[in-house]
């Protein structure tokens, strides 16, 4: 296949060229030349601004697009205006955020929907992220049709994560030592490897695979206990879980970019999703030491130091933890 790729320079989309690529089919990437430079120099790319800029792809025709850098619906709905007749298939890189209710777990691919209040705005924030990435949908599926691919992941992990938030709990406990453990141990938890995402999303081209989809993993229920249990068994550097509370960490105003992928209970929902859809067009997972040793692995060499607890603040908070349990005593 000739697939177009808008964007496929930073984390997602390089996986997804790497995917394409690796299965022989020929890749273009169409992005602004910001990031990813030096990526691919096998690669035909076409240098421009999705915002106004698509005019350099006149005249070419591909097998499919697709799109992991669409945020606002009036880009997404120029360029499948510009590809309709040009592309066969638009594959769309979305969201869980996308769910209205982000609370109740067990939820499918047929839940309701957020709303956004002003379709118009272009502030791509926390409170709008979701209600635009639906707009960003409904684009693809009104001008596609059947012939479009919508993905929702949840917390995609792995190589190249510039988020650093998962690999910020890999970090921390390969440190070993008391660690701060978020919540409970039986809280859920669900992530997918960024290059399981690729090759579900490439099969899927390769299938003309159409429909709607949540993507993530693993395919039985997984909690932070066994999550904790589970790095440390793979690194075995002696990390020991300390157990605290949310309401506690919100009263250390921990809950947030310090404590990554730890949602509150409104959020909660969102790390437990039905994914059996997926798992019946053939999403699979590799092992989770696979993951875990290859993120790390690259974390050491390339990584980026992004949100988590610094170890001073994690003292802070662990010594505050013991001293009100030594006061209720």
């Amino acid at each position: 296949m000739e697939i177009l790729f808008l964007g496929g320079t930073q984390f997602v989309g390089r996986h997804l060229v790497e995917a394409a690529l690796e299965r022989g089919h020929t890749a273009t990437l169409f992005h602004r030349g910001k990031t990813g430079t030096d990526l691919f120099p096998e690669v035909a790319r076409v240098i421009g601004d999705r915002d106004g800029g698509l005019a350099a792809l006149t005249d070419q025709t591909f097998d499919a697009v697709v799109d992991v850098s669409g945020y606002l619906p009036r880009l997404v709905r120029d360029s499948v205006e510009q590809l309709r007749a040009a592309v066969d298939r638009y594959l769309f890189i979305s969201t869980i955020s996308v769910y209205a209710d982000s609370e109740t777990p067990g939820q499918t691919e047929d839940a309701p929907l957020v709303q956004i209040d002003d379709p118009t705005t272009e502030t791509v924030d926390a409170k709008t992220y979701g209600g635009l990435k639906v707009l960003c949908e409904e684009a693809v599926s009104e001008g596609f049709g059947g012939r479009s691919l919508i993905l929702r992941p949840g917390f995609v992990v792995g190589p190249a994560d510039h988020t650093d938030r998962f690999t910020y709990w890999l970090r921390r406990l390969a440190t070993g030592g008391t660690f701060l453990a978020p919540g409970d141990p039986d809280d859920a938890m669900q992530w997918v490897d960024v290059r399981d995402l690729a090759r579900f999303a490439i099969d899927g081209l390769e299938r003309d695979l159409g429909g709607v989809f949540t993507v993530t993993g693993p395919a039985t229920r997984l909690t932070w206990g066994v999550f904790f249990e589970s790095v440390e068994s793979c690194f075995g550097a002696g990390a020991v879980p300390t157990w605290i509370p949310e309401a506690f960490l919100e009263e250390q105003k921990a809950i947030g970019a310090e404590l990554p992928m730890a949602l509150p209970t409104s959020h909660k929902g969102w790390m437990a999703m039905v994914i059996d859809r997926a798992l019946g067009a053939g999403l699979t997972h590799r092992s989770w030491e696979e993951t875990f040793r290859d993120t790390l692995d690259w974390d050491r060499e390339h990584g980026l130091k992004g949100p988590g607890m610094s170890a001073e603040r994690e003292a802070l908070v662990l010594a505050a933890w013991r001293e009100s349990t030594e006061t209720a005593d």
